[in-house]
C-alpha cells in the first residue's frame, strides 16, 4: 500500500466516525432527490430545534 493511500483511507476512517458525518453520508445515499444543501439545512434545523 502506497503511503498516499494510507492518508487516504485514515481520513476516510476518521470522517466515518463522526456521527453527524455518517448521518449525512446515509441521507445522501438514500436521499429521494433531495440536495446536499437541503439534507444539511434539515440536520442543522433539527440540531437546534428541539422537536
Amino acid at each position: 500500500m502506497s503511503l498516499l493511500a494510507g492518508c487516504v483511507e485514515e481520513e476516510l476512517f476518521k470522517a466515518l466516525a463522526d456521527s453527524c458525518r455518517r448521518c449525512v453520508h446515509d441521507e445522501l445515499t438514500g436521499r429521494g432527490g433531495r440536495t446536499l444543501f437541503e439534507i444539511c439545512t434539515r440536520r442543522s434545523l433539527l440540531a437546534h430545534v428541539a422537536v
